[in-house]
Formats: structure tokens, C-alpha cells, sequence
């Protein structure tokens, strides 16, 4: 097994706000999970002098623009694509209220004005697992429940023995009816995570994310040819990765996240090409704010192939609490934000309390 990813026990993230000559005002969100200065840094010091200026509605050619400035050095993932994400979502904000008409209009329209998600995560058990803490995830399934989510996500990874015990507790209380997922967070090498998947197909589990090292591309697609489960990968985040990885076959889903992949236009452009190999498109959010799960809504809102967008469910002092028109969120499914830009207005006020990096507001 890999070693387990690094998280802090803190909700952290970089929040941008964007304002035109015109008076308009667009809000992005950058992710810097562990290390929000990285992003910060890199937007105020190397992207955010080249910007000053230029025409906000001219999206593609700024982004290009913003990649071209490192990638010759290699950075076309990471806190250096996280930063981007940011300052994209907030050009489409504010293009979405020059035109007074909502993102996903923008994108091409919306297929639908509401998108069903599933809670995440669900911390499942340790290798030393007990009574103790088997109750503690009963008590976490049960308040997955009663929120009226109808799927979830296990964050497993410690093991065969534990990881199958957490799906069957799980289980137990969420009925046979809830869809249930499973993460590995990419820990585990070929030969345990083919063990593994035909004991989760056993167990109706609806997808296998992130079995092995998340770079094994032959690995992904070798697991799945081999087990009938359906594999995800949330960690190629490019169109030009994941065209290559669509073009290698494989019953494999792969789910980016708005806030690393380098915006609302590519996360647009991801599901479009995997529509094109009939794959659908599931994407990945985790930790961060509100403005986050506003921008996926509206990806998620403009494409055909749309199957179930995460949402993490724990208590989130970021969430409708900095927003003056909440999302509207229930019995498993969001709402797409109909107004224009992202459809959401931020509440600086709200917001204050939480800025450690500046600038103050």
C-alpha cells in the first residue's frame, strides 16, 4: 500500500474576487487544500500583473494566456492549475452578469435545473477499528440519511479486512436501495485492488474510485477489463489527459473537479469529449466553499451525459451561511442557480471572520 494522502483537520481554501472597471464583481475559488498560500502566492505574484487590464469577457485567450506563462516549466497541474480555476470562475461570473443570464445559458444551456448529489466522505474504518468507532459510522450513515441524500462515498484505503467491513456497516443502515461509493484515495497496488473489486460488486457499491496510484494509467485500465465494477479517477484533470486516457479504453469514469482542473470551461470540455466515447461525466468536489458547488451546477447543468456530482456534507462554516441567496439543496439533489454569472451573491461580511491570508475585505 502507498502511503495515505495529507489533509489538516481545517477547512482551507482561496477565495477570488475579480472587479472590472464597469463596476462588476466575479467570485472564483482556487482549492489550496494544506497550503492555500501556494495559489495565493502564485496568483498575486505571477498570473494577477499579466491580467491588470485586459478584457474579462475574453475567457479562452486569458486562459491561455495564464498557461502559457509556466508551462514551459511543467505546471499544468497542481496549485499552479488550482490558481487558474480561481481566477476563471470569477471571468465567468462576471461574464454571466454582463450578459445578465446564468453560466450554464452561457455554456450552450441547461439540460436540466437540478442535479442530484452524493454526500461525501465518509471516513470508514482503521485497520484497528472496534465497537467503538463501528458505531461512530453507523452514527455518521444515519445523518447521511436523515439530510435526505439518497448516495454516499466511503473514504476507505486501510485495508481489505476494514474497508469491506465499512461498506457492510454502511449498508446495514442506509438499505440495499442506496447507492454507495468507495474511494482508496489511490493506496492500493494491482493485485489487492483486484482482489478487492469483486467484493464491492458483491456489495452493489457503485464505483471503485481511485483503486491505484492515480498516474497508473495502465493499471486503471488492466483493473478494468478485468472486474465488472466501474473504476473512477479523479485525478487527470486536463482535456488532453483525459482524450488520452479515453482513447486507451477501459470501463473507467474519469472526475474532475472545477477547482483543479482549470476552470468551468474545461470541466465543460472534459464531459463533452467523454459524451463522445459514451462516458458519463460525475464530477469530483470536495473540501471548499459554496462558490464551488455553484460553478459544478452549472457544468453539470449544460452537458447530456451528467450522472451524480459529489457534495461534501459536513459542517462547512463556508457554506450558505456566506451566501445571500442559499443553494437550495434537498432529498439528494441541488438546484442550478438561475441568476446571472454563478447565480449566487457573496456576503463579504460573512466572509471576514475567516480571511487569515488577506487581503481584508
Amino acid at each position: 500500500m502507498r502511503a495515505q494522502p495529507h489533509y489538516t483537520s481545517d477547512l482551507t481554501t482561496v477565495l477570488v474576487k475579480i472587479s472590472t472597471d464597469d463596476g462588476l464583481v466575479g467570485w472564483g475559488e482556487s482549492k489550496g487544500v494544506v497550503a492555500p498560500e501556494a495559489p495565493k502566492a502564485i496568483i498575486d505574484n505571477i498570473v494577477k500583473p499579466h491580467l491588470i487590464g485586459l478584457n474579462p469577457l475574453d475567457i479562452a485567450p486569458i486562459k491561455e494566456k495564464m498557461l502559457g506563462l509556466m508551462r514551459i516549466r511543467g505546471h499544468i497541474q497542481g496549485f499552479y492549475q488550482e490558481a487558474i480555476s480561481g481566477i476563471e470562475i470569477a471571468l465567468w461570473d462576471i461574464k454571466g452578469k454582463y450578459a445578465n443570464l446564468p453560466i450554464a445559458s452561457l455554456l450552450g444551456g441547461m439540460f436540466r435545473d437540478k442535479i442530484r448529489v452524493y454526500a461525501s466522505a465518509l471516513p470508514g474504518l482503521s485497520e484497528g477499528w472496534n465497537e467503538e468507532s463501528i458505531q461512530k459510522l453507523r452514527e455518521s450513515a444515519k445523518k447521511v440519511v436523515a439530510a435526505g441524500f439518497k448516495a454516499v462515498k466511503i473514504a476507505i484505503g486501510a485495508g481489505s479486512i476494514p474497508d469491506l467491513k465499512s461498506i457492510d456497516v454502511v449498508r446495514e443502515v442506509v438499505g440495499e436501495s442506496f447507492t454507495i461509493m468507495v474511494d482508496a484515495g489511490g493506496i492500493y497496488d494491482f493485485q489487492t485492488a483486484l482482489r478487492l473489486a469483486p467484493e464491492l460488486e458483491k456489495r452493489g457499491v457503485f464505483w471503485f474510485e481511485a483503486p491505484l496510484p492515480l498516474d497508473d494509467f495502465s493499471g486503471y485500465i488492466e483493473l478494468s477489463q478485468k472486474t465488472g465494477i466501474r473504476i473512477t479517477n479523479d485525478m487527470i484533470w486536463t482535456t488532453g489527459l483525459v482524450k488520452d486516457a479515453l482513447q486507451r479504453g477501459g470501463n473507467i469514469v474519469y472526475i474532475p473537479e472545477v477547482l483543479k482542473a482549470g476552470g468551468i470551461l474545461e470541466c465543460k470540455q472534459i464531459a463533452d469529449l467523454s459524451d463522445r466515447f459514451g462516458v458519463p461525466f460525475a464530477p469530483h468536489v470536495s473540501q471548499g466553499s459554496y462558490i464551488q458547488y455553484a460553478a459544478t451546477a452549472h457544468v453539470c447543468a449544460s452537458v447530456p451525459n451528467f450522472l451524480i456530482s459529489e457534495f461534501w456534507w459536513q459542517d462547512n462554516p463556508l457554506d450558505n451561511r456566506i451566501l445571500k441567496n442559499p443553494l437550495q439543496i434537498k432529498d439528494g439533489y441541488m438546484e442550478v442557480p438561475t441568476g446571472p454569472g454563478l447565480g449566487v451573491e457573496v456576503d463579504e461580511e460573512a466572509i471576514r471572520p475567516f480571511i487569515e491570508l488577506g487581503p481584508k475585505l
